[in-house]
């Protein structure tokens, strides 16, 4: 996914990969951005999607 130049996220470097996870919550939109670099190793990736994983949303 690509932000805009004007407005989105900011910080990211060239080839970086935003994965967004988007999910309606009683009405509300809740979204969650992992991003990565290119660079990163498969321990990284693996640390980063366990963290997204760990979410959880309770009434």
């Amino acid at each position: 996914m690509r932000w805009p130049r004007t407005g989105g996220l900011c910080c990211g470097g060239p080839g970086h990969v935003d994965v967004v996870c988007v999910v309606d919550i009683n009405g509300k939109t809740l979204a969650v951005v992992a991003r990565h670099l290119p660079g990163s190793t498969r321990q990284d990736l693996a640390e980063l999607q366990a963290l997204v994983d760990s979410i959880r949303i309770e009434p």
